[in-house]
């Protein structure tokens, strides 16, 4: 879960490598235990990554806003199931990057750098 400052040609490049799914509040993005084939920049909204204790209970470990990255660490190590799971906590927009795009991606530009 990173934030990246993007310029409008970084994210009109993102755009073309991804495809922008829109989640209503309520909606889960992605499952703990999901492998890990994709990475999700949140372009409108916000989001809860959370945890599921062994009892049942929910465990918020972030909060990520527009601008942000999640899945991004599970999707550089190889062979990873998802360790949490994330929430719309509103109407979201995010684009999805598979993983081989990503990585390419990164290969080719160098600057896109967590903070």
């Amino acid at each position: 879960m990173y934030e990246i400052e993007l310029t409008d040609v970084e994210k009109d490049y993102l755009d073309s490598i991804g495809s922008t799914v829109n989640y209503p509040k309520g909606q889960i993005i992605f499952a703990a235990g999901q492998r890990t084939n994709e990475v999700y920049y949140i372009k409108n909204g916000w989001v809860k990554v959370f945890g599921t204790t062994l009892d049942g209970r929910q465990v918020s470990v972030a909060l990520r806003y527009s601008g942000d990255f999640i899945g991004l660490a599970e999707v550089l190590s190889e062979d990873q199931e998802r360790e949490y799971s994330a929430e719309a906590m509103d109407n979201v927009s995010i684009l999805i990057l598979w993983k081989d795009s990503f990585k390419k991606m990164l290969g080719e530009h160098p600057d896109f750098r967590p903070k």
